[in-house]
């Protein structure tokens, strides 16, 4: 279980490193330029650049594709686990139709998962809870039946 993480506070800037893809992250990049409180200040396309940008900046929040690198789950632990980013919170952006994958990311110690489709107001909200440290799915898993 990762330990407990300093918490952001509502009126400083949040500083985000983008992890994915290019067209991933311009994406991500335009709908987060609407809130001046956040600015991105790193970005990676695979694993070790991950880390290293993380380590390098030391964000409030990783924004992580699901499809960044080849096992994005494995640098999230690796992330969650480096002491000298103990104030860094994970946000998994893209798809979760699959129980097992969005498990996983709570049990990797990752606290926000937001989907690709929602509104650069969600994106930005959601930054802004990753920040915070509260735990969420965006929008809301629903059950199967």
């Amino acid at each position: 279980m990762p330990a407990e993480r300093p918490r952001s506070d509502r009126g400083a800037v949040i500083r985000v490193v983008l992890a994915g893809a290019p067209p991933m992250r311009e994406h991500v990049r335009a709908e987060l330029s609407v809130d001046a409180g956040i600015i991105v200040v790193g970005e990676s396309g695979t694993d070790a650049e991950t880390i290293a940008v993380t380590r390098r900046e030391r964000p409030q929040v990783v924004v992580m594709d699901t499809a960044n690198g080849v096992h994005p789950l494995v640098t999230a632990r690796r992330l969650l686990a480096d002491p000298q980013l103990t104030a860094t919170e994970l946000l998994m952006y893209g798809h979760f139709e699959r129980e097992e994958y969005v498990l996983s990311a709570w049990r990797a110690g990752i606290g926000g998962l937001v989907a690709r489709n929602v509104s650069p107001t969600d994106l930005v909200r959601a930054v802004r809870m990753s920040a915070g440290g509260a735990a969420f799915v965006m929008p809301p898993a629903h059950r199967r039946r």
